[in-house]
């Protein structure tokens, strides 16, 4: 009943935005901008999964062509009064209708705690298809991490469903990818950011 209601308030784009700040938003965002200034923006789309009220939009000016994606309408609505000239598409980001080959830079911000396992082996299946060969993936996500009292208790009221542990995510970024930057950092939960090159394609 309380982890619903929860739920429920926290998915209005401003409790969204302000419980963001709180656990530590602030802080990953300027990590989040210091990263995107040394990244290479091309003429292919720049892909925000999970955008969400399009938090990561303000540090990505570069971007010429910019996609939020998410499945939920509210945040969409919520970030298009923000960003009316960009796009946002109300879909899946283990399957994005996206054309191959097309994308600079895939981030994936706090997003796969909130897939299955399965959804996430279908998201990284597919982003080597949609990345460019020169692309970039760049990832940042909270941990699972049992053994501070304080991360158990976020996770018990995140939206979030499914926690990941860093050597989960690792894994199957090193499948297709090789990993050109790695950091972990606590905030209140413990975070991962990874920035991410595809394989060589043969």
């Amino acid at each position: 009943m309380l982890r619903s209601l929860i739920h429920h308030i926290v998915a209005i784009p401003f409790v969204y935005n302000c419980a963001q700040f709180v656990l530590g938003g602030r802080i990953m965002q300027k990590k989040f901008e210091d990263l995107c200034d040394g990244l290479q923006f091309g003429d292919g789309w720049v892909l925000d999964y999970a955008g969400g009220t399009g938090r990561s939009r303000p540090f990505l000016d570069k971007a010429k062509r910019y996609l939020l994606m998410d499945i939920d309408m509210v945040k969409i609505e919520g970030y298009k009064t923000k960003f009316d000239q960009d796009y946002a598409c109300l879909c899946d980001v283990t399957a994005p209708p996206i054309q191959s080959n097309s994308a600079d830079i895939i981030f994936a911000r706090n997003l796969l705690h909130h897939l299955t396992t399965e959804q996430m082996d279908e998201m990284f299946e597919a982003i080597p298809r949609l990345l460019k060969s020169n692309g970039t993936l760049v990832i940042t996500e909270p941990l699972a991490n049992s053994s501070r009292w304080i991360g158990r208790l976020l996770w018990r009221y995140d939206r979030g469903d499914y926690p990941k542990t860093i050597d989960m995510i690792l894994e199957r970024i090193k499948r297709s990818h090789t990993i050109s930057h790695i950091e972990e950092c606590t905030v209140l939960h413990d975070y991962l950011i990874v920035v991410a090159k595809p394989n060589l394609r043969i």
